[in-house]
This record gives C-alpha cells, sequence and structure tokens, in this order.
C-alpha cells in the first residue's frame, strides 16, 4: 500500500511534465514550423498558377487553330505534358521542403529513389523513349492526323497520334498501332 501511494506522485510529476513539454512543442510548431509551411504553400501556390498560366495561353492557341485541327492537337498534347511535368516536379520539391521543415532526413529517401529510379528506367526503357520520339514528332511536325504516310514498313492514314503511340489504318482496314520507338523513317505523301 505504502508503495502504491509513493507511485501515484510520482505518475503526477510525469503527467505535468508531460503535458507541459506537451504544451511547449505545440507553441514551438506554430512559431517555428507553420510559418515556413505557409510559405512552402504560397511558392506553391504561385508555382501552380504560373504553370496554369502558361498551359491555359497554349490551350487557347490551340483553340485558335480552327483550320488546322493536327496542329491544335499538337499543342494540346505538349499542353498536357507540360501541365503533368510540372506538377511532378513541383510536389517532389514541396515534399523534400516539407521533410527539411520536419527535420526528416531526406537524404537517404534520395538515395533509395535513385536506386529505384535506375531500375524502373531500365526496365521501362522503350517507354521512355516512345515519349521522347512522340514529343520529338510533335515538335518537328513530321505527320499528323489524317495524313498517309509509311512508318515502321506500314503505309496507311494516320488516325491517332499520342506521345506513346501512333495508330495508322491501312487500306483493307487494319488498325496498326506503332511504338513511336519504332517509327525510325517516316514517308509522308
Amino acid at each position: 500500500m505504502m508503495l502504491l501511494e509513493a507511485l501515484v506522485p510520482q505518475d503526477q510529476r510525469i503527467l505535468q511534465s508531460v503535458e507541459h513539454d506537451w504544451h511547449s512543442d505545440i507553441i514551438d510548431f506554430v512559431r517555428g514550423q507553420v510559418p515556413k509551411l505557409v510559405a512552402v504553400a504560397i511558392v506553391l501556390f504561385i508555382l501552380q498558377r504560373i504553370v496554369l498560366f502558361f498551359v491555359h495561353r497554349l490551350r487557347k492557341r490551340a483553340d485558335g487553330y480552327v483550320g488546322n485541327f493536327q496542329r491544335a492537337a499538337q499543342l494540346r498534347t505538349i499542353a498536357s505534358v507540360v501541365r503533368a511535368t510540372s506538377y511532378g516536379v513541383l510536389a517532389f520539391i514541396a515534399l523534400l521542403q516539407v521533410l527539411n521543415i520536419f527535420n526528416i532526413p531526406y537524404q537517404p529517401i534520395l538515395a533509395s529513389a535513385g536506386i529505384i529510379g535506375v531500375g524502373v528506367g531500365l526496365g521501362a526503357q522503350s517507354m521512355f523513349k516512345d515519349m521522347i520520339n512522340g514529343i520529338l514528332i510533335l515538335v518537328e511536325d513530321q505527320y499528323n492526323v489524317g495524313e498517309v504516310v509509311i512508318i515502321a514498313g506500314l503505309k496507311g492514314t494516320v488516325e491517332d497520334l499520342s506521345l506513346r503511340s501512333t495508330r495508322v489504318r491501312d487500306g483493307d482496314g487494319t488498325l496498326y498501332i506503332i511504338p513511336n520507338s519504332q517509327v525510325t523513317t517516316v514517308s509522308n505523301f
């Protein structure tokens, strides 16, 4: 019984200490980290608005090409690529800033991401080649939807053009889906 009575004041002191430390930790967090988090959010918001401004400009410009559907499609594709890439980069930078604010070491995360990135890069090498070739096809205006072409030895009309692949329909109605990394020589009629 005496032991139990001796523990109660000690437990109360521990509880008071935790309660006091918790309160001071919250105050330190609100004074120190919250302004930094707000600053990161404001900068991220401003950068996101800048990206949206340029994406909307590209889309408006695409809407201006009433007679040239292919060029409009190219501009819309480039706008969506710019938007997605920018959002990915901004999210990654914001994540690193938040981890830094909370004093979480991000170097091991970056090292792990680098190793995983190499593995994914080797595994998805053809997909990246497809996308890079797709961007170059759009930028260089090699061919557009509706044109008759010979791609990868297949002759037909281009039905769809994306960053990943080109869809060509030949004279007998067969639809060929050609990865853009396979497009080495283009004959445009």
